[in-house]
């Protein structure tokens, strides 16, 4: 990809007005910053509902994994704050990497919460449905 880039603007590799060193030919766009604000906020609110949930013995084995996640997130982030001043692709490969982990995470976590909570309205309906029936039968019937 640096390769194509630098070709598209007429230089060679290596061949910089730096004297040799990197620079980074990416054009991120002017949405990035923003991006990357948004990252951290969602790596940090990640974080604290990690937290939040690690106050619990049951809560801790969903809180875990959501704090490795929102680190993963900001860890993600900073890769992608180095290339945006000046890094190199090592730095642009390990944030995807950083944040494909996080997703991966965290989609594992939504699936978990779904089925916890299908779980837990088939309980209240079935238990709900029992509680039902064994009111009719100390009333007497219908």
């Amino acid at each position: 990809m640096t390769q194509l880039n630098n070709e598209e603007m007429g230089q060679n590799p290596g061949t910089e007005s730096g004297g040799g060193a990197f620079t980074n030919p990416l054009t991120l766009g002017p949405g990035f910053p923003g991006t990357l604000g948004d990252m951290r906020f969602m790596g940090y609110t990640v974080i604290v509902v990690g937290v939040l949930n690690c106050l619990t013995i049951l809560g801790a084995i969903l809180g875990v994994p959501l704090i490795i996640s929102g680190r993963q997130f900001l860890d993600s982030a900073g890769r992608f704050e180095e290339v945006r001043h000046g890094g190199g692709e090592a730095s642009l490969a390990a944030g995807f990497h950083d944040l494909g982990r996080s997703l991966r995470i965290l989609k594992i976590l939504v699936i978990i919460y779904i089925v916890l909570t299908v779980m837990y309205f088939v309980g209240l309906f079935f238990f709900g449905g029992l509680a039902m029936l064994a009111g009719l039968a100390e009333s007497g019937g219908y």
